[in-house]
């Protein structure tokens, strides 16, 4: 698939896959608002993709219908109770400014691996160089690296979803929801 851009050229548009946590839509409109008042419109993530990106894989040219069961798969096996999240730290680098937890969150790090996990099972290897280092995007920047706290955004993430971008597009479609929850453990009988 390709677009044609304002000048006529043609850019490539290329298919990125990842799973992610997405905020509930007060939350979201709130986090908008965040970004909105410190980065104004420019290249702010728009407020139905914001979103906590929990494993990502590598980009491709052309749409990898291959990928579609092993990626489901993957989502239908995952047994995590749902998780809550706390983002009060805004953290720009040289090129973002994002939310993040000021502390450790034992339950996102085991989703994490539970879905790294699958996907290697599965034979699908998660985009190489990715470090799990979880964080909310506001929008992209040149600029000095900072912190600071920030009232905290909350929310409890009750699903997971596989989504796919249309990088270059700016559109996101969701493939796939799973519902996070507490693993029953075997049903003991009473007799």
């Amino acid at each position: 698939m390709s677009v044609a851009s304002p000048a006529g050229s043609v850019d490539p548009v290329r298919h990125r896959f990842f799973y992610a946590l997405l905020p509930p839509v007060v939350q979201a409109y709130r986090i908008d608002q965040e970004a909105l008042r410190r980065g104004g419109d420019h290249h702010r993530v728009r407020m139905e993709h914001l979103h906590m990106t929990m494993a990502i894989l590598d980009d491709h040219a052309s749409y990898p219908e291959w990928l579609e069961q092993p990626l489901a798969a993957v989502g239908e096996a995952i047994r995590a109770a749902p998780v809550a999240i706390d983002l009060d730290r805004v953290v720009g680098s040289n090129r973002s400014v994002a939310l993040r937890p000021g502390k450790r969150n034992r339950a996102l790090g085991d989703l994490h691996r539970q879905i790294d996990a699958g996907l290697r099972r599965a034979g699908v290897m998660p985009r190489e160089g990715y470090d799990f280092s979880p964080h909310l995007t506001l929008f992209y920047r040149i600029g000095t690296p900072f912190t600071e706290a920030v009232e905290g955004y909350r929310w409890v993430a009750r699903e997971l979803v596989l989504v796919h971008s249309l990088v270059g597009l700016t559109r996101h479609r969701i493939l796939g929801r799973w519902p996070l929850r507490a693993d029953p453990g075997p049903q003991l009988s009473l007799f």
